[in-house]
Parts: structure tokens; sequence; C-alpha cells
């Protein structure tokens, strides 16, 4: 890819809501080699200015800590429709190493997380860094973990809400996440255009492809529903036996 001939794409996350307070950076270098589909939609997450308002929503200590979710529930919607296929694993989720995030087979879109700790169990589950934290770590670490897992398993906030509502949601009810006022990269617009440029076509899927993927979608859901709808007729034909009996 065009990207490689560049100098090594540094971004630099300008967070606030830290704990203790105040505003504090951290930086990630990009390794095309790691993940180039990772690498270049990072690159063209941070050339469209993506992750500017985003939230620390999923924060577990010394696990990892998950962002991705734009504050626009039409921009989320918009980008899980591009997704990128999957990538082998190449590298280790080790401390600081960002990835990013899946909900199954070429399900990655902009969701990652920052490895907080050595996470090997991720490397067999086909979870591919694509870069890491070089400087400002301990930044890092001090991001919001207040709220614990995300809902149902836990207190925190509910994805599918947030991806609902947005940040209004977030804001309403959990005031104290970290969130990225904005990303500062170590090369121009121009360049960063060309490091992302021989990718992008390869990830705006043909409109055939979206139509199947919402069909598929519906299907799943309706057979969800289906299934649900069985399961209640069944129980309540039971318990009628049971009390007849």
């Amino acid at each position: 890819m065009s990207g490689l001939a560049l100098p090594p794409l540094k971004a630099t996350f300008v967070v606030r809501n830290l704990v203790g307070g105040g505003v504090g950076n951290f930086t990630v270098e990009v390794h095309p080699d790691w993940s180039p589909e990772g690498a270049a939609r990072f690159g063209e997450l941070i050339y469209n200015h993506f992750f500017n308002g985003c939230r620390f929503f999923r924060v577990i200590s010394g696990f990892v800590a998950q962002f991705g979710i734009p504050g626009d529930p039409g921009l989320a919607t918009s980008w899980r429709l591009r997704p990128i296929p999957d990538e082998p694993v190449v590298v280790k989720n080790t401390r600081g190493r960002l990835t990013f995030a899946a909900a199954g087979i070429n399900s990655r879109a902009t969701q990652m997380f920052v490895n907080y700790g050595d996470n090997h169990a991720l490397d067999g589950e086909d979870f591919a860094p694509f870069g890491e934290i070089i400087e400002g770590m301990d930044v890092a670490d001090r991001l919001f973990a207040g709220y614990g897992e995300s809902a149902p398993g836990g207190k925190g906030p509910d994805q599918l809400e947030l991806l609902r509502l947005g940040n209004h949601y977030l804001q309403a009810e959990f005031p104290h996440l970290s969130y990225i006022e904005r990303v500062e990269a170590n090369i121009s617009a121009a360049e960063l255009s060309r490091f992302v440029a021989t990718d992008i076509e390869s990830h705006n899927f043909p409109l055939m492809f979206k139509v199947l993927l919402l069909v598929g979608f519906m299907a799943v859901s309706f057979a969800c529903w289906a299934s649900h709808c069985y399961c209640c007729r069944r129980k309540k034909s039971d318990e009628l036996l049971l009390s007849c009996s």
C-alpha cells in the first residue's frame, strides 16, 4: 500500500476527564506490517476526525480500554456498514497495543481497545493489533474506569443505547467517562490521505453486499423472535398442563 512509503503514522490523542482531573496525551504509532487493513482504517478515521468527542465507554482495569463509537448515531451507523476483513494475528496483544474490536467474522469497523495487560487469550481469537502506545501510557492508565463492564453484564454503558442515542446518553448517565478532545497526526492531511487511499475503495463494499448484510441481519432477528415466541408458547403450555395435573 502507498502508506508504506510514508513516515510511520503517529497519532496523539488529547484526552479529557482523566482520573485526577486535567487533560493528557498519549501517542500511538501505527504498524501497517502488523495489520494492513487495520492500519489503513485507523488512518482513515484520523483523516475524517472521527474520534473527536468519542468516550472511552468500556474501561476495565488490567484488561482493556475500549472506544470508537461516535457521539452521532447516524455517523456510527454509516461506518458500521463499512467493515474491514479479518487478518491473521502477527503480534501479540500485549500492554499498550491497540486492536480493533469485533463481533463476528469480518466485522471490524471503528471500535478498538487499548490493552492494559498482556492479553494473550485474545491472540487466539483473531484480535490483530495494528499499533501501540509509544508515549503517554501513564495517561492511558488514568482513563476513568469507575463504571466497569458494559451493560447488561455490568453497570457500565449499554452499547446498544450508545449506538441509538449517542453522546447524549453518556453525558446524562455516565458523565465521568474520559473522552477524546481531538487527535493530532504527525503527517499532513495530504500524506494521511495517501496513507489510506489504496484501501479506501476496498472498504466501500458494493450496494448488493450491504443489502445482503441487512437481509441477513433481519433473518437472524426474525429467527430469534420466532424462537422466543415458540419458547413462550411452550412455557405457557407446560404451565397449563402442570396446573391441570
